[in-house]
């Protein structure tokens, strides 16, 4: 229901034909918002993985040194951001990005609801790497 209405709404909209400005503003925030959902849930994914990477890789660091060999180098410890950090970096950039392209459209991020979840999962994944605490 929701994509057919979307549909009819966009063809409208293309076509030149004058939709009712209350009812043009909500139906983009309907779809900015429904976007959102999907943009929290391939971050959150993405995130999960490189959690995943990271303990991956910590596994692996302690099993070399353990047996003497060299460790994994370009972690935290070495001052260098790891690709973990780069990856977390440019989603925040990204999604701070997208805020701007939502208010281009007429959408306030600071009063969307999944905006706001999408930019606290970002900003908690970046807290270690920016120094933020």
């Amino acid at each position: 229901m929701v994509h057919v209405q979307s549909r009819l709404w966009f063809t409208a909209r293309r076509s030149g034909e004058v939709c009712e400005e209350k009812a043009s503003a909500s139906w983009v925030v309907c779809l900015c918002e429904r976007i959102l959902v999907h943009f929290l849930q391939q971050v959150s994914s993405l995130l999960g993985t490189v959690k995943q990477m990271d303990n991956a890789l910590q596994r692996r660091s302690s099993q070399q040194q353990r047996g003497g060999g060299r460790g994994v180098t370009g972690g935290r410890g070495s001052g260098a951001l790891t690709d973990s950090d780069k990856i977390q970096l440019q989603l925040l950039l990204d999604v701070k990005e997208f805020g701007e392209e939502l208010l281009k459209v007429g959408v306030d991020p600071g009063s969307s609801p999944g905006y706001s979840k999408l930019i606290a999962e970002v900003e908690e994944a970046t807290k270690v790497v920016i120094g933020n605490d």
